[in-house]
């Protein structure tokens, strides 16, 4: 996963004195609430301060906060900035020896087609040190050369476009020159950007939440294959790419997990959805007669739906549809350490299991035993962290019956859009032997738990209140 920024201001109307710290300063918190996005990689690039005419790109391995501190920042200059937070890719790219102006581009998606257009590339004479997507794409918009005779919006639309119509996959992606600031949102539409302003700046990110604190104004979703500049404080919409073939679909996910709480996708935060996943899955509780007596969640990703959850049952006890004794009481029996990575953003298996047994801890309380408990979460990949150290640190407490109760439908395939779930054989809802999909009994014992539930697509594009066409869903169908 990853995400991406770009800003622009007028010096003439934004900022004070030090327009530069000023400056730094929005581009550095605004990177900094993409940090849940990936911990792998960090990167920002910006017009030098003392040399106007280069780039300056700084990139780093680890957390945003901790590498770029107002030294690493010195160079850092109005009125252009790009940035990234990435789970695998150290970005942003400068390409400087193409027939194109020096430019700094950053990425977040997938490609699906990668191996097969590494190889025409690599027919064609291009020579990759290192052969990731960034990498891919930058030689395919290379590859349109730059017409004197146009102009450089001109040139970019063109290279943005070809590009757009050699790969298979998701993207979204800025590229700063010395001039400008373009930001596309791939006409597959997995990939969000949210434009936003102030007073003499203009901002597009992937994650809205990161725009509040630094006093930006919501304005709009891009719309996909939008093709938008930055320039001088203003953003101007030059073109839009659309492919006959592409139906524009939104990343579910994106809702359910990756994004955010506070984050709002087409003015929908995640919270909200997630909640009223929870909530439809407490719906079919009590319509099939189960009161557990606790509800919680897993920290922090399960804790919108467990509220959602919760709500539900005092919403219906207000409606005298069930009695108020029958309300779970909303509990946290899990504390996640604040310090602790996340577990699943990295690619390494080892990675992902270090993280998943330290940064749950459980909350010891006697009143817990012989209680019904239902835990709430995001989704079930792997299982391995449920039954390697979930149900073990829930058992600590002695409950009588544990119950699991997940939010997102049932993966039963691979992510192409995006870098997560790769692996088919890594998917604990599928049955290969039989070539099936687990019911949720079949779930429950393999979770080592009393039940286990998930929501339906139906329930996914309800919470959202799209149809499904335009909604991206591709992992829960089932491919047998």
């Amino acid at each position: 996963m990853s995400g991406i920024i770009a800003l622009s201001v007028n010096p003439a109307v934004y900022g004070g004195k030090d327009i530069d710290r000023e400056f730094t300063t929005d581009v550095k918190w605004t990177a900094f609430y993409h940090q849940q996005l990936g911990q792998e990689f960090s990167g920002l690039a910006s017009i030098h301060k003392k040399f106007r005419d280069k780039i300056q790109l700084r990139t780093h391995r680890g957390l945003f906060r901790a590498k770029f501190d107002d030294d690493e920042l010195r160079d850092f200059s109005a009125p252009l900035a790009i940035g990234h937070i990435s789970a695998g890719l150290r970005e942003p790219m400068l390409i400087s020896r193409s027939c194109f102006p020096t430019f700094a581009v950053c990425f977040a998606g997938n490609l699906k087609n990668r191996e097969e257009l590494l190889a025409e590339l690599t027919n064609k004479g291009f020579y990759f040190e290192h052969c990731d997507d960034l990498a891919i794409i930058t030689a395919l918009m290379t590859l349109s050369n730059y017409d004197q005779s146009q102009n450089i919006d001109q040139n970019f639309i063109r290279a943005i476009t070809a590009m757009s119509h050699k790969i298979c996959g998701a993207y979204a992606m800025a590229i700063l020159t010395l001039e400008k600031i373009y930001v596309v949102r791939g006409p597959d539409g997995h990939q969000p950007l949210v434009l936003a302003q102030k007073r003499g700046a203009v901002a597009v990110v992937s994650e809205s939440c990161s725009l509040y604190n630094q006093g930006f104004q919501y304005v709009r979703d891009l719309v996909a294959g939008e093709i938008v500049t930055l320039e001088n404080g203003m953003a101007d919409t030059i073109g839009q790419i659309k492919i006959d073939s592409l139906q524009p679909q939104v990343c579910a996910f994106k809702w359910i997990y990756t994004s955010f709480p506070a984050t709002k996708i087409n003015q929908l935060t995640a919270g909200q959805v997630r909640k009223r996943l929870g909530a439809r899955l407490a719906q079919r509780d009590i319509a099939d007669g189960f009161f557990p007596d606790i509800v919680a969640p897993v920290p922090d990703s399960g804790r919108y739906h467990a509220l959602g959850y919760h709500q539900e049952f005092v919403r219906q006890a207000k409606e005298s549809k069930i009695p108020v004794e029958k309300i779970p009481y909303y509990d946290e029996v899990l504390a996640k350490f604040t310090y602790a990575g996340r577990s699943y953003t990295p690619a390494d298996p080892e990675s992902r299991k270090i993280e998943a047994e330290k940064k749950q801890i459980p909350v010891e309380e006697a009143e817990y035993a012989g209680k019904i408990i239902v835990i709430c979460d995001d989704s079930i990949v792997r299982g391995t962290q449920t039954v390697n150290d979930l149900v073990p640190k829930l058992q600590v407490n002695g409950f009588k019956e544990i119950h699991l109760r997940i939010s997102a439908p049932k993966l039963v395939n691979v992510c192409d859009f995006d870098k997560a779930n790769k692996k088919m054989d890594d998917l604990a809802a599928i049955n290969f032997t039989s070539k099936t999909i687990r019911s949720d009994l079949e779930m429950a014992k393999r979770l080592t738990v009393a039940s286990c539930r998930f929501s339906t697509t139906e329930d996914v594009a309800a919470a959202i209140g799209q149809p499904l066409s335009q909604l991206c869903v591709s992992c829960h169908i089932n491919q047998f």
